[in-house]
């Protein structure tokens, strides 16, 4: 396993970690990858102050939407600075690679009156107000006991500035754990990470823990494309093929769908980063998961399609046909192929599935798919 290297005097107290994680792990034939979120938690905390008036202004009246009617309000921007630090917040400064001298706020003020020179006057009285803010650490992969199971292999954070007095738009600052933490996955890393979230699944609940964000982590993390790869893809499909039969058609929320919509998303991307992967027989794999052309993506390039020909799309409905017709598909899997076949008919547009299968339906799909719908739905 790769080793994580640290900055000044937390790097020997991390080695330590990570050197009994991998200790433990080899004496027990199990995973002891994780510490406890206080381990890397800093404090620090400070105050603003109100610093210059940007802009004044008198708002409209209008009528929201519950038919509530609003009366014009005076309103204000006014610029804030951070005026004051804790001595820890050196600590977090230097560790985090984060510079809180620098940041500046811009906050919005709301006045009954509507006489712009009143509205100045107050703006300007609330120059010097100081408001006392804590700087807190937010990590993606915590459970609720305060717990982050997966590093150093994976790691996401952030600091977020908060205050009781005032609002603090933009305060939130990503920390680049790559560079701070020295996380560099290699490839046994990634191939004991893949290991790890498996087996972390399979578990009842999930502690709290935002498990899709887990997947798509490890997804985006895979082992090369050897036998690594193969072995990891093979672990994907078929708990991407049980979890697929498990969710109904209706289902467009919640946590599992959250976990289809993850791994959908990302065996697409896959299909087209690596068309020669022994598992991506498309027909196949088509006939097996119609999420892969079902199903909207939750993370970024929603326009993703899986990587197929209209030849392979034409394989894929034969495929269909043959399993229907020998009663071989899971119902949740028949009733997900509904609305697929009724776009490559032309006989409804969908925005999630509309771009995949418009431009790839040939005659002989597109009568597939009227005469599949007519005899089996």
């Amino acid at each position: 396993m790769g080793l994580f290297l640290f900055t000044g005097d937390i790097k020997m107290k991390y080695l330590n970690i990570v050197f009994v994680a991998i200790c433990v792990m080899l004496s027990t034939n199990s995973y002891a990858i994780g510490i406890h979120s206080k381990e890397i938690t800093l404090e620090c905390n400070g105050e603003i102050s109100l610093k210059s008036v940007k802009k004044v202004g008198v708002t409209r009246s209008f009528i929201d939407r519950a038919g509530n009617w609003n009366p014009p309000k005076g309103y204000a921007y006014l610029e804030s600075s951070i005026s004051s630090l804790s001595e820890s917040c050196d600590n977090m400064e230097e560790k985090l690679e984060i510079d809180l001298d620098s940041k500046t706020f811009e906050h919005y003020f709301s006045f009954e009156t509507t006489d712009e020179k009143k509205v100045m006057e107050l703006s300007l009285a609330k120059l010097g107000e100081v408001h006392e803010f804590n700087a807190n650490q937010i990590f993606s992969f915590k459970d609720k006991a305060g717990y982050l199971p997966f590093f150093p292999l994976i790691h996401s954070e952030q600091v977020v500035l908060k205050s009781s007095s005032i609002s603090l738009p933009g305060a939130t600052y990503k920390v680049n754990v790559n560079k701070v933490y020295g996380i560099s996955l290699k490839e046994d890393d990634k191939v004991l990470l893949s290991n790890l979230v498996f087996e972390y699944i399979k578990k009842p609940n999930y502690k709290g823990l935002y498990i899709a964000r887990v997947v798509n982590a490890m997804l985006k993390n895979h082992p090369k494309l050897e036998n690594n790869f193969k072995v990891f893809l093979e672990k994907v499909l078929v708990y991407y093929k049980k979890l697929e039969a498990s969710v109904g058609v209706d289902i467009t929320f919640g946590s599992t769908y959250a976990m289809l919509s993850t791994i959908t998303s990302n065996i697409k991307k896959l299909t087209n980063q690596y068309p020669e992967a022994y598992a991506f027989d498309i027909p196949s794999l088509l006939l097996h998961h119609p999420s892969l052309i079902y199903y909207s993506n939750w993370i970024p390039n929603k326009a993703a399609c899986p990587n197929v020909s209209a030849v392979q799309l034409e394989e894929t409905l034969m495929l269909l046909s043959q399993n229907l017709e020998s009663h071989l598909l899971n119902a949740n899997i028949m009733a997900k192929w509904q609305n697929p076949l009724k776009v490559i008919a032309g006989q409804l547009w969908s925005a999630n599935i509309n771009p995949c299968l418009s431009h790839i339906s040939s005659t002989f799909s597109i009568e597939t798919a009227k005469n599949l719908l007519k005899k089996h739905y």
